[in-house]
């Protein structure tokens, strides 16, 4: 990696642009469409010829998650550690079963969604008193990772040009400084195509009757917070469990946090 970006969250702006200026961070949004994507797939499926980890009852994407290099849910699935001082960090993609780490049980998904490193994903932030979601009309390739122009992620100055509010609570999100569980009998990610009932669909986050925990959600889990320059991070790490998966959010870390189980990953609109 060229450059020498902060060892910290907001770092990951400038880290995801050494592979070239149109790339950037991950974004959570991004990530809810991901989400949302596999939701699908487990939906359409009945077998894993097309879908590797289709199951009955473990019907999601699996990954690194129960501390020795394998999945809580998937007693067939093998990572390769990544040789640091972290024995149960894989090296990205390493998984003997490739197609049942990948968002849509195929050789050509985005893999290690479930586990493995916490991801930084910006898209959501908060004021410390309110949630702020990213407008659609707001360019990724063009954030920048500071507390006070335009541009920047978090700070006044960027909530007021790039953000929409959400209010001090939304959906499940009420501040309680709990973990929760994606999944209900009933509705859990809306059905809405604009307001901010689809903005927040849209962030892969569910609705106020949408937790307690399912096994169609993984029982992923919702870190419940409201941090001043939220930064939130996404899929949980290698030890975090059946918590982890394609839905986790932690919504408890912030601009300045520095962590060994959390990175990113670039993205690119074509």
């Amino acid at each position: 990696m060229s450059g020498a970006p902060a060892n910290v969250y907001y770092g990951a702006v400038a880290a995801a642009k050494t592979r070239g200026p149109s790339f950037f961070v991950n974004s959570r949004l991004i990530w809810g469409a991901l989400a949302l994507l596999s939701l699908a797939h487990a939906a359409a499926s009945t077998s894993s010829a097309w879908c590797g980890w289709y199951g009955s009852t473990y019907n999601f994407p699996k990954g690194n998650n129960n501390g020795a290099l394998g999945d809580a849910n998937d007693s067939a699935i093998l990572y390769v550690s990544d040789g640091s001082a972290y024995p149960g960090c894989a090296l990205t993609g390493s998984a003997n079963l490739f197609n049942r780490t990948a968002h849509n049980g195929q050789n050509c998904g985005v893999v290690d969604l479930n586990g493995n490193i916490w991801e930084i994903t910006p898209g959501l932030t908060s004021d410390g008193a309110n949630f702020y979601v990213l407008r659609t009309s707001a360019k990724m390739a063009n954030m920048t990772a500071s507390n006070s122009a335009a541009t920047d992620l978090w700070g006044s100055g960027g909530i007021a040009a790039l953000y929409d509010s959400l209010g001090a609570t939304y959906g499940a999100a009420l501040a309680t400084n709990t973990v929760k569980y994606f999944g209900a009998t009933g509705q859990v990610i809306s059905a809405a195509t604009n307001g901010n009932d689809w903005k927040w669909c849209s962030l892969g986050l569910p609705l106020s009757v949408g937790v307690g925990g399912t096994n169609q959600f993984g029982n992923d889990g919702l870190w419940d917070y409201r941090p001043n320059e939220l930064c939130p991070l996404s899929g949980g790490y290698w030890s975090t469990g059946s918590d982890a998966g394609v839905w986790a959010c932690y919504l408890g870390g912030v601009r300045s946090t520095s962590d060994s189980n959390a990175g990113f990953r670039s993205a690119l609109y074509l």
